[in-house]
């Protein structure tokens, strides 16, 4: 399960807009029996979506070059700070 909305205001601290870019917040809700299926890789301080397994939950919502901004309210830089 996944729902894709517009930033709120109090997390646009995280993100650095850019012409030509659509921004929405992903959510993503963990299930049972269904994979992430979400790589990642971490450049310039940032953390790309680099795989995304097909049928996954990954696959319902994100596109390869997404940035990931944040986790669970934690934002991330690096790979080290992504953690589920």
């Amino acid at each position: 399960m996944f729902s894709k909305i517009h930033i709120p205001a109090d997390r646009e601290e995280n993100i650095l807009r850019r012409d030509g870019y659509t921004y929405l917040l992903a959510v993503i809700v963990l299930q049972k029996g269904k994979k992430l299926g979400l790589g990642i890789r971490h450049v310039q301080n940032r953390v790309l979506v680099s795989k995304i397994e097909a049928d996954s939950l990954a696959a319902e919502c994100l596109h390869l070059g997404d940035r990931v901004c944040e986790v669970g309210g934690t934002v991330v830089s690096d790979k080290g700070g992504f953690h589920i």
